[in-house]
């Protein structure tokens, strides 16, 4: 399955850090709303599960979420693995915090940053479900 947008042809995730759920030809997300994860990483060993929790419930809610977690490798150093989740973070309309953000460095940037670039950013349960136009 090819991204129409990114022309990479992966199992899971497109360059562009868009989830392939469906079996069209392409990554279907570029009419929902973008929320990136924002969350606690470093010293979290359960961080990869509360991520991909937080990506379903939002994929469920209509929105096309944006996993961080699992478009960055796990050995990626903690400079490379931020310009990178911040690249990512550009591309999205909002910015959904996961619970214990206030106690990560690279959350509290990344909050910061959408905030100050006009990106809303709100905790993950205060998003509410896209309406249907």
């Amino acid at each position: 399955m090819k991204c129409m947008s990114c022309k990479h042809d992966g199992p899971d995730y497109c360059l562009k850090g868009f989830l392939k759920r469906n079996a069209g030809p392409e990554c279907r997300y570029y009419e929902q709303i973008r929320l990136y994860i924002c969350g606690p990483i470093t010293g979290d060993d359960q961080y990869r599960v509360k991520f991909l929790n937080a990506e379903n419930g939002l994929y469920e809610a209509g929105f096309c979420p944006v996993n961080p977690a699992a478009c960055i490798p796990a050995a990626t150093d903690w400079n490379q693995a931020m310009r990178q989740a911040i690249n990512l973070m550009l591309k999205c309309d909002g910015v959904a915090l996961l619970p214990g953000w206030k106690e990560s460095r690279g959350a509290r940037i990344e909050a910061r940053l959408a905030g100050e670039l006009g990106i809303p950013v709100k905790p993950i349960h205060e998003w509410e479900k896209p309406k249907l136009i």
